[in-house]
């Protein structure tokens, strides 16, 4: 028998990202510098260029640097919240009366009318409509790992899930007889010792925010987050009638802030930790009982972090799939009850007319909008809000909230940054995925692709190309690791190519160091071009069974592929594509 020798895999190469940074960073304080006038922070190009210098690696974390600091700094701040919202002393006596430590008839007035919107959004709640809508979240979970959250290792047994929720899966399964059976057939093939993986709650993770601080999110036992996805489907459904269409919102949301950033009518606030900082004594005021039941039937009541169990003194975190529907719904319906109030309408019952076609109420529902913790009001109610607000529990990010004349007209919301009506947001760079060349031009492509907008705005369309150090680091990158950039339609993703087919003659001229992979056109019109295109290696074959349940109740219109990837081993390929709706000049030699 002959032997097989593997032939030994040639070391990636390797490049440092800290090393690119702050060239970066140094190219683009010379050149920003020149856009900076006298009229200062009340200019929106004075704004942008110094904005984009100071913050350039604001979300940057170098890998060379231990990240323990900022977890054990992230997790203080959850402590502090968590001590915060024990403070937090709400009483509501009766289902008429509202009593608050250092509560104001405002107040009570607000919480009357807001919990009357609350019950207006959420409708009568039925659970074989909760049933229709459960489903498995795309994220990790208690057991599962980052490396396969695929439906297989979901339906895995042990499940994991809290105590209370288990005789609520056992229901379910009795709802859906055809997963019930097709869970039993594929966990015969392994048999566990048990369905279920009993747990007290949650477990705290921490992901990359910024320099100064990370992130922190919740991991939610399996069958929890299972039910939650379905109660999340359920009330976005409700909100999208009353204008809280999640899909919609965060555009609608920067244009606004746009406009207001000129009018100054309205204001943009911003809260700190608010997904921390809904109370259950709150919640279990402005929901329907029945909602407030299944939503406290199936959240977390204590986290483990860093192996110690601790009690939520708040009714779930990040990572609870109804924490951001309710935060957004408890600001609407405080937001419209302080507006109602303002304009001295104090009925508990707004009147309605509703669309008979679209199924909408026709009120301007608008005046007021939240999208998670981004908050959009009249200027003339905004401390009003704050004030209500703050009474129950929330903590107002001043840095991030703008409604006074002190702001000079700027406005921010849901990622967008705007003076005058100008976009003014910088681009942050992040890490790249990884250290190996592969991953180097997609990392490129992207601050490439984010700053050339910033140059034109600050520079303009004919002059942000001409003698920019900017674009000599990238020539100078480009020659020193025989890098070759791939040129993609502008609809293509930030990381996939360069996106600078309109000025790509100026571009070579001033900077022929700059190497670009062949583009063709046919004689139809078609370009052919390669992209970079992260994909996961790694992939295992699927669960006929449980994907085809999982199309009976929730078809899709794409080709489903026979496997699943793993998330374990991943990176960057060369594909190609094609594109008619397109023009570069095409490159007969690079």
């Amino acid at each position: 028998m002959k032997s097989k020798v593997r032939s030994k895999s040639k070391k990636r190469s390797l490049f440092d990202p800290t090393a690119v940074v702050t060239l970066l960073q140094q190219a683009l304080r010379r050149d920003l510098s020149s856009a900076v006038v006298a009229s200062g922070e009340i200019d929106p190009i004075s704004r942008l260029a110094q904005d984009q210098s100071a913050n350039f690696t604001k979300k940057y974390s170098d890998p060379s640097i231990d990240q323990q600091p900022l977890v054990d700094l992230t997790y203080e701040k959850f402590h502090n919240v968590n001590t915060h919202m024990r403070g937090v002393q709400l009483d509501f006596k009766s289902p008429t009366a509202v009593r608050v430590l250092s509560t104001t008839p405002e107040l009570e007035g607000v919480l009357l009318k807001a919990r009357a919107y609350m019950h207006m959004v959420l409708t009568d709640f039925d659970e074989e409509e909760w049933f229709d809508q459960c489903r498995n979240g795309p994220g990790t979970s208690i057991g599962i790992k980052y490396s396969d959250t695929s439906l297989e290792a979901k339906l895995t047994f042990p499940m994991s899930l809290t105590s209370r929720v288990a005789p609520l899966m056992d229901r379910y399964m009795l709802h859906n007889f055809q997963l019930c059976k097709a869970v039993e057939k594929f966990n015969s093939l392994e048999p566990k010792l048990g369905m279920y993986d009993y747990v007290k709650g949650s477990r705290a993770t921490t992901v990359e925010k910024n320099d100064k601080i990370r992130r922190m999110i919740a991991i939610e036992p399996t069958g929890n987050m299972f039910f939650q996805q379905g109660l999340m489907s359920m009330m976005y459904k409700r909100m999208a009638k009353f204008g809280l269409d999640v899909e919609k919102l965060q555009p609608m949301h920067q244009e606004r802030a746009r406009i207001s950033s000129i009018t100054s009518k309205e204001a943009t606030i911003d809260w700190s930790s608010a997904s921390d900082c809904n109370s259950l004594e709150l919640l279990k005021w402005l929901l329907p009982p029945k909602w407030f039941s299944v939503c406290e039937l199936v959240r977390s009541p204590s986290m483990e972090i860093e192996g110690k169990e601790i009690e939520l003194n708040m009714f779930s975190t990040m990572g609870n799939a109804v924490t951001f529907p309710l935060e957004t719904l408890v600001f609407w319906t405080i937001g419209h009850a302080v507006n109602d109030l303002a304009n001295g309408n104090r009925s508990l019952l707004p009147n309605l007319t509703r669309c008979e076609s679209t199924g909408r109420y026709l009120k301007d529902w608008l005046e007021i909008s939240v999208f998670g913790d981004d908050c959009i009001v009249p200027t003339r109610i905004a401390e009003r809000f704050i004030k209500a607000l703050v009474d129950v529990g929330f903590i107002i990010n001043s840095e991030k909230s703008f409604y006074s004349d002190d702001d000079h007209g700027f406005r921010e919301s849901c990622g967008g940054d705007y003076l005058h009506g100008y976009n003014v947001r910088p681009f942050n760079i992040k890490a790249p995925s990884s250290t190996s060349k592969s991953a180097f031009v997609p990392w490129l492509n992207i601050a490439f692709n984010r700053l050339v907008t910033k140059y034109i705005t600050c520079f303009g369309s004919l002059n942000y190309m001409y003698d920019k150090e900017l674009w000599r680091v990238f020539e100078k990158l480009s020659i020193e690791h025989k890098l070759t950039f791939r040129l993609v339609p502008n609809y293509f993703p930030d990381d996939s190519g360069l996106k600078i087919s309109n000025d790509l003659l100026r571009l070579r001229l001033h900077y022929p160091g700059i190497r670009f992979a062949f583009v063709r056109c046919d004689r139809h019109g078609t370009y052919a071009f390669t992209y970079s295109r992260f994909i996961y290696r790694d992939r295992t074959n699927k669960c006929d069974d449980l994907h085809y349940v999982q199309a009976l109740q929730r078809p899709v219109l794409r080709e489903s592929s026979p496997w699943k990837s793993t998330k374990k081993k991943g990176g960057y390929v060369v594909a190609k594509g094609l594109s008619s709706h397109w023009t570069v000049p095409v490159q007969r030699n690079c």
